[in-house]
This record gives C-alpha cells, structure tokens and sequence, in this order.
C-alpha cells in the first residue's frame, strides 16, 4: 500500500501548478485607453517578451511603465505574459541551484536575512543577476529537503490586481496563498487539513465562475493536485496512519465539519462520494477505500 502511496504522491509532486474570488477592477484611468494604444503597447509587449535574452525585470519594468495606460483585458495578457516568462525562465534558475553554482553559505544567508545591494555587489556577477531577481520580487528563494531552489513570487504580482480582469485577479489571488505558504515540502504537507479543505474549494469556485478564463487549466491542475492531498495526504503525512491503517483523527474532524455540495464542481464531488466510503469503513484504510480513491485519482489525469 505505501508502494502505491509513494508512486501517487511522486505523480502528485510532478504536476506543474508549484494560487480566492473575484473583485472589480478598479481603475486609475477616467476612461478606457483608445484601442489604438492599448495594441501598440501590446505589440510593444509582445516583441519584448518574444526577445531569446528577454529577463523578467525587462518585462516588468515594460509593466510597471505601461499598464495602466491600457484596458482590463490587455493588462490581463500582458501579466499572463508576465507569468510565463517568469514559469521560462525558472529551470534555468533552478539548475544552477543544482548544479551548486551558488555558494551554499550565500544561500542560507539570504534565506534567513534577505538581501542588501551592498550584499549583492559583493557576490559574483554572474550570481547578481539571480539575486536582484529576487530582490526585485520576481522570484523567491524556497528550501525543501535541505536544498535551496527559487520559485514564483505571486504575492509580488498582486501589485497589478487593479488594472486586470476580475478573474485574473481571482487567479493571482489562489497563486498568492500558495506562494505564501507552499502547502507541501520534504514530502510533508506544510498545512492543517482545513486548510486544504478551503483552498481545494476557492480553487473549485473559480473554476465555477470563471470556467472561460485563460487560467481555468492552470487551477484545474491545482484542484487536482489538492483532491489528491485529499485522498492521500502526503508520504510524511499520510491520511491514514501506516501503523494503525486509521484515519488520523484532524482529518476526520476537518473532512466531517464540511457539508460538500456534489453540485458545486468536481472536488466536492468526489468529497461527497469519499466521505460515504470512510464511513461505511469505520475510518479506516480497507480494500474499498483503496479501491475507491484509486479510481476517482486515475481519472483526474
């Protein structure tokens, strides 16, 4: 059984999310910018953005400059295209954390006190431009099973909730929690099982209202990353106890205080279908429930 565990948490660490509810947008322009400018400025975004070298305080700064001279829609894209150059540009990043390129004194050092221009000069160069990514907000450094890695800093992101799309604001808000407080690290779930409970059901609400957004698939993923902590929970922190095969007694409580409405998206759904199934297991870790979760996870992928 922890065999199966072990190859569902290692699908579940692989998929590509590693973010609720809408609001208006409130504009600092008086009037919608002329369609004129709003696509020359996109032009000007997407020749910028198509650059081979292009990095991402380039397009932030071309942001920062830029986007609250155009409508709702158009800052929309342009910090989608943000997003993605940010998600481009990662690995490269990542791989020189691998390949012990930084010094790992440095790194712990910028964990725990952050970063100072004076302390940033004094690295190597080739190193500065990775650290003033990080200062600047594009990134943030995370630490998991002892290594250090740079992830997305969405809480930086949120700077742009005012001049985009409600979903789009919906969307940089899911992505703020989880850069806040990354639900999963050293094979442990990071959070409470209400906690997951909660953010799975912001994440199906968005999905709810905002089916047609551009980010619909990014949070379906998501959900079902979370529908299967659900399930499972992690290795280091199974629902079930290895020892007893019992279900831990927070995730009872957490699973019972909720009433999931089948109707409101697929996590309560299959929330409504599980909980039935522990029940009539007395709470503990049978053949059916086995069963049971091993299907509805088959076909979340």
């Amino acid at each position: 059984m922890r065999g199966n565990l072990t190859k569902m948490i290692t699908v579940l660490l692989l998929i590509a999310v590693l973010f609720a509810g809408g609001c208006n947008r409130q504009k600092t322009n008086i009037a919608e910018p002329p369609p004129g400018q709003d696509q020359a400025i996109l032009a000007d975004f997407n020749a910028l953005v198509q650059k081979p070298t292009v990095q991402p305080a380039e397009v932030v700064n071309f942001l920062d400059a830029n986007i609250t001279k155009v409508s709702a829609a158009t800052a929309s894209a342009m910090v989608i295209g943000l997003e993605k150059i940010l998600k481009e540009k990662l690995p490269d990043w990542q791989q020189r954390f691998a390949d012990g390129q930084i010094d790992r004194q440095v790194l712990v050092r910028v964990y725990q006190s952050g970063l100072s221009n004076e302390f940033i000069n004094s690295v190597p160069k080739p190193q500065q431009e990775l650290f003033l990514a990080i200062k600047n907000g594009d990134y943030k450094l995370e630490t998991a099973e002892g290594e250090f890695f740079p992830v997305i800093d969405y809480e930086f992101l949120q700077r742009y909730r005012q001049s985009v799309t409600p979903d789009i604001v919906a969307y940089l808000d899911l992505m703020a929690v989880e850069s806040r407080a990354t639900p999963i690290k050293d094979a442990a779930l990071m959070i409470s099982w209400p906690e997951i409970i909660e953010r799975a059901l912001n994440q199906e609400r968005f999905l709810k209202q905002y089916g047609d957004s551009p980010k619909a698939a990014d949070v379906r993923q998501l959900l079902n990353r979370y529908t299967l902590f659900a399930l499972y929970g992690a290795n280091n922190t199974p629902l079930f106890s290895y020892n007893t095969q019992t279900m831990v007694p927070a995730a009872k409580q957490a699973y019972l205080a909720v009433t999931f409405n089948a109707g409101d998206g697929s996590f309560s759904q299959v929330m409504a279908d599980y909980i039935p199934v522990l029940v009539k297991n007395d709470f503990r870790l049978t053949e059916e429930v086995q069963q049971h979760r091993k299907q509805v996870s088959d076909n979340l992928f």
